[in-house]
């Protein structure tokens, strides 16, 4: 009897637990709900007022800069849960191309960075499109506050939508990402952590009493990321680095803390989708920030390292190849940080060149989208181009497959990579590309010595390198194209789309001449898009020269020099669709030397220079003497 009172008892403690655990935690969603609703009315309020004054052309920075500071304050909120009406409230100016539907389906940019340009701009002032833009918004605000109110907000999605406007914060929110005109965010940095404060305190209470050290952690940080903000405004002597690795980082990792003290679910308990960010690293430049897996739509348990080791033999294999004397190696040398050091590649008859520049394969695993027009948006598939490429490896699928076949080592291989026999009939193009890809997902390079610094594995670096990346993450507006921790094209927060930007590349080094190269206007024929390409990662690029598409620049500093220019429109060519603005970055001799040294701090030569030691037999002999890595 005695027991069965006890158990009663344990299970009646349990459910009054719980029971009070989901009380607290409604409680907490209906606060924040209610203070998210109160902040988009006062948004709106002010889009009145601002119209008003748009209307009399009686409009002054300082009100628009208040209106923009309003929805920092809706931002975290309105951004997790409503991405594509955020992209309307504060996108970037540049149209939207759904290229998965039909290639005419454009969508142009609005929102406040619109409505910026259209007031402030300094060559000419719409207050027509100006007052459109802001019409846009009252409308828009209001439909966000009727959308808001029918929401049903769970726990995990406010430390989901904290731990995001952390990293919008560290990547966009203090580089001018969405300031195009003033290119100053970070009196918006503020607001925005005040947001988030008031939303994961109404936790502090119940994490408390489960003896968690995460709110009083994150009360002392919140405090100091403010103070420090409020004693360090201006933008170009703002110490990024010291900001993300003191103060924003620690708060994305105490997040995490809270959330899990909280003991409330992680999205990986309710969703069976592959997240392209791994929400359990607690930092930005953590090695395992992003998930190659979720890029490449299979899961981790796919993950075969005797696989891989293939694709390492196939990678520097050129049997590939309709000649079997070029390989992948060929023009992804690991010395090289797997580029080939050419202006443009040696196309596959020796007798000229291919149009473009050879990229690094590193960190190809968490890209979206291949080669320097974006042609091709899946790792498996880019493959294909290579291989049936006249210029390339001049093969095709049956030819490939079949050679493969008659190697009874590579069958073997396969047949101990998928603990089953595999006989040639059974083998085919998915088996290579497997293979490949399971190697290019080995090939990370996110341990430099910068990396280290901000994960304070090293608590010093040469101050200069410090000042160069602020320099790029600043004033030199590198950040808002090269975003971090990547350092290319893939927009943050979120990590799921590309970016590719007209600049107005040169087709020599004195500058005198534009490339006549179209670039993904050849993929995609709409006009904004010609001369326009893949923003490239600057990771290790002290050793990928000659730069840009066309490898006109064989100096990180020839790139700094045509930047610091205005580009192709500074230069002088007329570049209608130009993504880059075209005045002077006025940085100085010493500014241009940093930032080329920051560049060259984020070299990880961890996995270069590695090659297989053999390729596998073929029974046909005369195949047997195909050099590792190919012949050119």
């Amino acid at each position: 009897m005695k027991r069965l009172i006890f158990l009663f008892t344990l299970i009646g403690a349990i459910y009054f637990l719980n029971s009070f655990q989901i009380e607290t935690q409604n409680m907490a969603t209906q606060s924040i709900q209610t203070e998210w609703v109160k902040q988009i009315q006062l948004f709106q309020d002010q889009l009145e007022v601002f119209s008003q004054k748009v209307k009399s052309n009686n409009v002054t920075p300082e009100d628009f800069v208040e209106l923009k500071l309003q929805y920092k304050r809706i931002e975290p909120l309105t951004a997790y849960f409503f991405p594509t009406l955020d992209k309307s409230f504060n996108g970037a100016p540049l149209n939207t191309v759904y290229t998965d539907v039909i290639v005419s389906d454009v969508e142009k940019p609005t929102g406040l960075q619109v409505l910026e340009e259209a007031l402030f701009a300094e060559d000419e002032a719409h207050i027509t499109d100006a007052l459109a833009q802001t019409h846009f918004l009252i409308k828009k605000s209001a439909y966000l506050k009727e959308r808001t109110q029918k929401l049903h907000l769970e726990d995990r999605q406010i430390f989901e939508s904290a731990r995001q406007e952390i990293l919008r914060i560290e990547t966009m929110g203090i580089t001018g990402f969405d300031s195009p005109v003033f290119g100053n965010s970070l009196p918006g940095v503020s607001p925005a952590l005040k947001a988030i404060k008031y939303n994961i305190s109404q936790y502090y209470d119940f994490a408390s009493r489960q003896n968690s050290k995460a709110p009083e952690e994150l009360k002392t940080l919140f405090k100091q990321a403010q103070l420090y903000l409020e004693e360090k405004q201006d933008f170009d002597t703002f110490n990024r680095a010291y900001f993300i690795r003191n103060f924003m980082d620690p708060i994305y990792g105490s997040l995490l803390d809270l959330h899990q003290d909280c003991q409330i679910e992680t999205i990986d308990l309710v969703s069976s989708i592959p997240q392209k960010l791994n929400y359990f690293a607690t930092q930005l430049f953590a090695e395992d920030f992003l998930n190659p897996y979720a890029y490449s739509k299979i899961g981790k348990e796919t993950e075969n390292k005797a696989l891989a080791q293939i694709g390492e033999k196939l990678f520097f294999d050129p049997i590939l190849s309709a000649n079997n004397e070029r390989a992948c190696a060929s023009c992804h040398l690991p010395e090289k940080a797997f580029t080939d050091g050419y202006t443009t590649s040696k196309n596959f008859k020796q007798d000229g060149f291919v149009a473009r520049n050879s990229p690094t394969v590193l960190n190809a695993a968490t890209q979206d989208a291949f080669f320097w027009d974006g042609r091709s948006g899946n790792l498996n598939d880019q493959i294909d181009h290579v291989a049936l490429n006249p210029d390339e490896f001049n093969s095709s699928v049956a030819e490939v497959v079949m050679k493969i076949r008659t190697s009874s080592e590579y069958l073997s291989l396969y047949t101990q990579a998928y603990n089953r026999e595999i006989v040639p009939e059974e083998f085919g193009i998915a088996d290579i590309k497997s293979a490949l890809s399971q190697y290019i997902r080995t090939l990370n390079s996110y341990n430099s010595p910068f990396d280290r610094y901000m994960r304070k594995e090293t608590n010093s670096i040469d101050p200069r390198v410090e000042n160069g990346f602020n320099v790029f993450m600043g004033k030199a507006t590198c950040a808002t194209c090269h975003f971090p921790p990547t350092f290319y094209g893939l927009v943050p927060p979120l990590f799921q789309d590309s970016e590719f930007e007209v600049i107005g590349v040169p087709a020599t080094a004195d500058n005198t001449s534009w490339d006549t190269d179209m670039g993904r206007y050849k993929v995609f024929p709409l006009q904004f898009y010609k001369g326009s390409f893949k923003t490239p990662t600057i990771r290790n690029v002290e050793y990928t020269a000659p730069y840009m598409h066309n490898g006109v620049y064989t100096e990180l500093k020839q790139v700094v020099d045509f930047y610091n220019n205005g580009g192709g429109t500074g230069h002088g060519f007329n570049i209608p669709h130009q993504t880059l603005p075209s005045d002077s970055l006025h940085l100085t001799d010493q500014e241009i030397e940093d930032l080329v040294l920051f560049m060259e701090s984020l070299s990880d030569t961890t996995s270069l220079n590695h090659r297989p030691q053999n390729l596998p037999h073929f029974e046909n002999t005369s195949l047997n003497t195909r050099p590792i890595g190919g012949s050119y």
